[in-house]
């Protein structure tokens, strides 16, 4: 066979595998490398794929087998020599990338003295010859700081302790006098390197009682309870996951999110569970129900039914959606479809009857339908085209319609989010481990700085001072935020450099607003967080860490994590005027504009800097994960939720540096309204591999023919799980649609019954303070 033509074919298994493996069809693309292998077996890529895709399932011993021959076939690959090394570590029972440290919160009684070795334990770690560092790092969060004790020496508080691994038995923590709670943040080295920080949080309490609820440290997120006194609740500890408790007993205890609880008077209980995919999975007195779809949302429950929304990422005609009844005793789903193009808004359960609340995207029109329990008689339906709100922790089973000035219904929206889903800040006592901090609690800070500048409104400065409070004590000793949200194999935690910014960005806006704000000690974590990966930026550009659990370790990173970063010295310039953030900021702004591409009359931006397009080969070296990339070319052009943050930057940068902005950001909103509710998923305007769908509303809101999207409630907030970017979304509008607030909001309440949809009273907001006093008025105190 000529030369060319075994190349081709080499290609082609190449390309046919990785394909499979995009799919998430491993099994597959192995059949295809082993095939590969008999067609040439000299060619050391095969087998190196092939190694790692055995050890991606646990195959170990195979995945030795073939990256040991990759190695004799080319023994100069770093790649194929790096990863055979990890695979030999992991056979001796050494995790690759260390860090998956498991803990324990436990109380500790006054005064008592524990070993610090029974509070946690380093999964799969032979301890005795593996591990040889150790540092730990404590600090109080409420009340009085326990005592860190090393070989009868007492360690001072909020100080940094490293020691050898053998020291671990002298190791001691001594009981506040008093009761407290503190975090002792631990990490530790193996002979590859450090693992993250990881924390154990645990009481000081004055008697031997285990913890209960009333010790709990933390927030309650949400709460539902029936007649009978029972309770079902979402709380979030410090430095936690939300967890459901049940009467006061955590019932949920792994590293997964819980919420959306619902009890009945009988005592049947649901919640559900998001996953690290963001689908979500409902269970039923503890045991897991089946459910057609993705995402599952849960509606109501009485005696007799728990009903819930189930979609699926698409909302199409070929995949429609779903109301359910779930029969709670003989465990059967009866299923009211939703027939495309309208989308369920929500659904609540009364005395008299069900009723369904959804959109038509098409027509603009909301419907309300009044239905039988069992689904098969149609009541009433009601028809509107004003904005429909509808929640039912807010507003039981009312419905609300509003209409006037279009910046005060985006207030009311806005506020309508942040009561009705957001209200307490629990995310911010908890930890990063699913983004949560990035991009739940930041997007909110943003969204409550911006009612705060429009109402200047002292209970939202004190919202806003809380949540800032609580995500400072939550990083960890190097000022860092942890996740496994974007970690090659979504377990092991790491510091990605946009999480950390999205979270410090947002803080740091709040600068100048609080009262209460240490912004001394802000800005010094903030400074300290952004050096820690000073060493990821070069050539002008940050780059993923070379060797670390990212798919593409060593290659230089998305636009939207430069425009972060460029954020964060924007914001750190403007704190300290040191010459350096102002330098880098300019730097990302320059680099960002030499890339532009002149499309139809309109400058746009790819996801990846153009470096990346070009690929790289394997002789390289560039990356360990993903060791070779094939040359591509974009059309299709950046996504619209990531352009967001890089048109940010823009204008942050462009403000900062005295420059004109270098691109249209209303001719890059008509891009995306490709039709009226209809949106492309890209700012080219072009469909690719995602027709152009309602779905894809964009929170573009910079752009004048977007931000008028954000005067009415959408269904994509109620039915995905935690989407508090719609918060800053409907702020934001309500602030660059002020120039037509002259007509004050009217506001009807109606209610659902068996005899139609009847309203019950109404009203009139004038101005933004006014509607911020409404919400607090009404807002969930039980929490």
């Amino acid at each position: 066979m000529a030369k060319g033509s075994i190349v081709m074919r080499q290609n082609l298994y190449i390309k046919q595998a990785s394909q499979l493996e995009r799919q998430g069809k491993q099994d597959e693309a192995i059949a295809v490398y082993r095939k590969a292998i008999e067609f040439n077996p000299g060619f050391s890529w095969y087998y190196y794929r092939l190694g790692l895709l055995l050890a991606s399932q646990g195959c170990y011993d195979g995945a030795f087998f073939y990256l040991s021959r990759a190695c004799e076939i080319n023994p100069n690959s770093a790649c194929h020599n790096y990863m055979l090394s990890q695979v030999v570590s992991i056979r001796k029972g050494l995790l690759p990338y260390k860090g998956i440290i498991q803990v324990s919160n436990s109380p500790i009684k006054a005064g008592t003295k524990v070993d610090v070795g029974g509070l946690f334990e380093v999964l799969n770690v032979n301890r005795d010859n593996d591990i040889t560092i150790l540092e730990l790092h404590l600090a109080a969060i409420q009340g009085e700081q326990a005592v860190l004790i090393i070989a009868e020496k007492v360690i001072p508080p909020s100080h940094t302790v490293t020691l050898a691994w053998e020291k671990i038995d002298t190791l001691k923590i001594t009981g506040a006098n008093k009761a407290g709670v503190d975090q002792l943040w631990i990490r530790v080295k193996d002979n590859i390197r450090w693992s993250q920080w990881r924390s154990i949080k645990f009481e000081t309490v004055d008697d031997d009682t285990p913890l209960t609820a009333s010790q709990f440290k933390g927030s309650v997120y949400d709460r539902k309870s029936n007649k009978n006194g029972h309770l079902i609740e979402v709380r979030i500890g410090i430095n936690d996951q939300p967890k459901i408790w049940l009467n006061n007993v955590c019932i949920t205890n792994d590293s997964k999110v819980s919420f959306n609880p619902a009890i009945n008077d009988r005592g049947d209980y649901a919640y559900s569970v998001l996953n690290h995919n963001r689908s979500s999975e409902l269970f039923v007195n503890g045991s897991k129900i089946d459910t057609p779809h993705q995402f599952n949302k849960i509606q109501a429950i009485n005696e007799n039914y728990l009903y819930f929304i189930t979609i699926n990422r698409t909302w199409s005609a070929s995949d429609p959606s779903y109301y359910v009844r779930y029969d709670l005793v003989n465990r059967k789903s009866k299923y009211k479809s939703i027939n495309p193009p309208c989308i369920p808004f929500c659904l609540f359960k009364n005395e008299e009857l069900v009723t369904i609340v959804e959109y038509n995207p098409m027509d603009d029109l909301y419907s309300i339908s009044g239905v039988s329990s069992d689904f098969s008689k149609q009541l009433y339906t009601f028809e509107t085209q004003k904005t429909l709100v509808s929640v039912p922790q807010l507003f039981g089973d009312q419905i609300l319609i509003i209409d006037g000035a279009d910046s005060l219904k985006a207030m009311f929206c806005a506020l309508t989010v942040m009561f009705g889903d957001q209200y307490g800040e629990p995310f911010s006592w908890g930890n990063e481990d699913h983004g949560f901090l990035a991009w739940n609690q930041a997007y909110r800070i943003a969204g409550l700085n911006q009612i705060h500048a429009l109402t200047k409104d002292k209970r939202i400065e004190k919202i806003i001072e809380q949540t800032v409070l609580n995500i400072m004590q939550n990083s960890d000793p190097e000022g860092l935020y942890s996740s496994t949200r974007y970690s090659y194999d979504l377990k092991t935690p790491v510091s990605s450099n946009i999480d950390n910014a999205v979270i410090y960005k947002a803080m740091l806006s709040s600068r100048g607003q609080l009262t209460n704000l240490d912004e001394a000690k802000l800005i010094f974590k903030a400074e300290k967080a952004f050096s820690y990966f000073e060493k990821q930026f070069y050539n002008n550009f940050y780059h993923f860490p070379y060797a670390e659990p990212y798919r593409f370790d060593g290659i230089v990173q998305p636009w939207n994590y430069q425009a972060a970063m460029g954020m964060v010295a924007a914001e750190l310039y403007q704190a300290t005027g040191k010459q350096k953030y102002y330098d880098r900021v300019e730097s990302i702004f320059n680099s960002f504009i030499k890339e532009l591409d002149l499309v139809d009359g309109v400058h746009l931006w790819h996801y990846w800097p153009c470096e990346f397009y070009q690929g790289w080969e394997l002789a390289s070296g560039k990356s360990t994960i993903t060791p070779v990339y094939t040359s591509s070319n974009d059309t299709i052009y950046e996504d619209s939720s990531h352009a967001r943050i890089t048109a940010n930057f823009v204008l942050n940068a462009a403000e900062l540096l005295d420059t004109k902005i270098p691109i249209d950001l209303e001719a890059i909103g008509n891009n995306l309204e490709v039709s009226y509710n209809s949106f492309s998923r890209f700012i080219s305007g072009k469909e690719g591999a995602y027709p152009v769908s309602y779905k894809y509303l964009p929170l573009f809101v910079e752009a004048d023919n977007i931000a008028k999207y954000f005067t009415r409630i959408h269904p994509s907030h109620g039915l995905y799980n935690f989407k508090p970017t719609h918060l800053w979304a409907y702020a934001y509008a309500a602030q660059k649609l002020r120039n037509n607030d002259s007509e004050p909001l009217k506001i009807q309440i109606y209610s659902s019954k068996s005899s139609g949809f009847i309203i019950e009273d109404s009203f009139s907001l004038s101005n933004f303070s006014e509607i911020t006093d409404f919400y607090f008025s009404i807002r969930p105190t039980k929490l």
